[in-house]
């Protein structure tokens, strides 16, 4: 659990699809760490509401589909915006 943070999950690479940025993969590892620590360090679900709002941002950009970047950038950003949330609800 010590290392939770820093070195269970990481991005590899070679493995990020091409319409996918490195930036991206970032921001979408530490929603995805961030929603981890909730759920195994504080015992906390209350991230769970937030999932229709991020799919509705999605949704508002034209939606997730091939050839509409602005629609991932959209998920992505209120993902990031919603989990922060979470955190500082949680920690402070």
């Amino acid at each position: 659990e010590e290392d939770l943070w820093r070195h269970r999950y990481g991005v590899d690479d070679a493995m990020l699809p091409p319409f996918i940025t490195r930036e991206q993969a970032a921001d979408v590892l530490r929603v995805g760490k961030s929603i981890n620590f909730l759920r195994r360090c504080c015992d906390d679900d209350g991230w769970t509401a937030e999932r229709a709002p991020v799919a509705a941002a999605a949704a508002n950009a034209g939606g997730l589909g091939y050839g509409n970047p602005k629609a991932l950038d959209a998920l992505i950003a209120e993902a990031k915006r919603r989990i922060d949330r979470c955190l500082r609800r949680v920690l402070f």
